[in-house]
């Protein structure tokens, strides 16, 4: 008999040991799915497109759980970057979650879907909130990249940072051909930069401050000549308040049809921002000037405007980017693939939407060969979307309903045979 309970109790422990973090039958008996793609965009190589990342594991919990060590299932991206989780409750949201340290460098993705979903892009970047690093830019006053610069990092204000020389230094990195250095693993703390770019015959340098404190700091080291006078230095921030690398500015003498139309045209000078959100310029005529400043992020625009006066001195300005009201549609058949060519009409009426027909539509639209159609400018409400597309003699149709607040909206529209 003691044998038997011996028997039962491994038996026991084999079926549980069996119950690993990837089986996706698991306890979920869910009818429905979130199918996507793993995205990496590295502010360290300013690439600002995605670049799909293979045989890279993700982890799926649900999104009310606060638990930050268990999850439900994981798994594996395919040789193009595509997940599917399978198995999961209809209209539950859950978080999907990316993390990898590469080179010394954590890199981190974590985002909300509701099953069912067909396209999510899961979009991992540098883990900023999570280590403790320095990332800097250095140019010149005009935002011009300077590579080969030698930045010295000390931990206190010894001898060497005072005199202006690296004796002493902790840590010694170069900015490479984007004008970029950094430095991670650094421990919490004031930090001294001593910075030295050689152009030619002659040697600039540029002393700053850091404080870290478990975070990634972002700081620019600007190179200029003596008595640099009627200046610029802008910055421009996210919606959420972040820097935005890659921001046009567009800077006028005046309020011309350019930058009353939003455009570049006509503009007198024209900036863009690197990764700490900054751009400069000198030698400006005193006066006042119009600034317009867009930025393009998922195919959604943003921008703001601006009037400043510069004087005699360099002036520093900070402006936050608007995000506008819209919906981005994207029309996909049954097995997943983007549909161009896909009428997209748009209602506030749900009685019209009913109809199978774009009459009476607020807005009419036409998917592009990515399967995407945008309309912006729509006042906060809801919104009714339709897909149609003629096929010989048969029409395809999806549907979705959106509510539109102070941010773009994407719906994912399924076409069926009507």
């Amino acid at each position: 008999m003691k044998s038997l309970y011996i028997l039962y109790a491994v038996i026991f422990l084999l079926v549980f040991s069996t119950c690993k973090d990837d089986d996706m039958g698991g306890d979920l008996t869910g009818s429905e799915y979130i199918r996507g793609r793993l995205f990496l965009v590295d502010t360290l190589t300013q690439q600002a497109t995605g670049t799909p990342l293979a045989k890279k594991k993700i982890n799926i919990k649900y999104a009310s759980s606060t638990d930050t060590l268990n999850y439900l299932f994981t798994t594996t991206t395919d040789d193009e970057g595509y997940f599917l989780f399978s198995n999961l409750k209809e209209n539950t949201s859950y978080r999907l979650l990316y993390e990898e340290t590469v080179n010394g460098i954590l890199y981190m993705a974590d985002s909300a879907a509701t099953a069912p979903t067909d396209t999510m892009r899961l979009i991992a970047r540098l883990a900023d909130s999570r280590q403790n690093g320095i990332h800097i830019m250095t140019t010149d006053i005009n935002g011009g990249v300077i590579k080969d610069v030698s930045i010295c990092i000390f931990n206190s204000p010894s001898l060497g940072y005072t005199s202006g020389s690296c004796d002493g230094s902790n840590y010694t990195i170069t900015s490479n051909a984007a004008g970029q250095a950094f430095q991670f693993g650094l421990p919490q703390g004031k930090y001294y930069l001593f910075a030295t770019a050689k152009i030619k015959d002659l040697t600039l340098t540029v002393k700053d401050t850091l404080e870290i404190n478990g975070q990634v700091k972002y700081d620019t080291l600007r190179f200029s000549l003596p008595n640099s006078n009627n200046g610029l230095q802008y910055t421009v921030l996210s919606p959420e308040g972040n820097p935005v690398s890659g921001a046009e500015i567009c800077i006028f003498s005046g309020t011309n049809t350019g930058y009353l139309d939003n455009s570049c045209d006509g503009s007198n000078f024209q900036l863009t921002t690197d990764v700490s959100g900054k751009a400069s310029r000198s030698a400006f005529t005193p006066g006042t000037y119009y600034l317009l400043i867009k930025d393009t992020v998922n195919k959604i625009p943003f921008m703001a405007k601006d009037t400043i006066t510069i004087g005699n001195t360099v002036l520093n300005e900070t402006i936050r980017l608007k995000a506008p009201n819209g919906i981005l549609a994207t029309a996909l058949d049954a097995e997943g693939a983007r549909l161009p060519g896909v009428d997209i009409c748009i209602f506030t009426s749900g009685l019209l939407f009913q109809r199978d027909t774009c009459e009476g539509s607020n807005y009419q639209l036409k998917t592009n060969v990515q399967g995407t159609a945008a309309q912006y400018g729509l006042a906060p409400g809801r919104y009714f979307v339709l897909g149609t597309l003629k096929v010989g003699n048969d029409t395809w149709i999806g549907r979705d309903t959106v509510d539109v607040a102070e941010l773009v909206e994407e719906p994912v529209l399924m076409l069926r045979r009507k």
